[in-house]
């Protein structure tokens, strides 16, 4: 999932097995089935503001983002497994296992 025409065109181009792509943002993305896993890469760096980290409201925002994956693309929110892998840039990873 990307915002980027030309990332997600790029990917296609590949032709990569077992991999697709959907342009759209993340909070509208509402996935066929359910996933087994979401990863998301560098994503977690964009959430929140330099003004919205300096008024404490990071943690929350981070949990939130995390707690909507697993509950809207993720299987374990349909009774089985799934979890949620967070990267950034300069930050730590975060699982979340809901």
């Amino acid at each position: 999932m990307t915002l980027s025409d030309a990332q997600a065109e790029e990917i296609r181009h590949r032709k990569l097995p077992r991999v697709a792509v959907d342009c759209c943002d993340y909070r509208d993305h509402r996935p066929s089935q359910l996933y087994d896993a979401v990863e998301s890469i560098c994503m977690i760096d964009h959430l929140v503001s330099p003004a919205e980290a300096r008024a404490g409201k990071a943690v929350e925002l981070y949990r939130g983002f995390l707690a909507r994956q697993v509950r809207t693309m993720c299987s374990r929110a349909a009774g089985t497994s799934g979890c949620v892998l967070a990267s950034g840039a300069g930050s730590a990873t975060a699982i979340a296992d809901m």
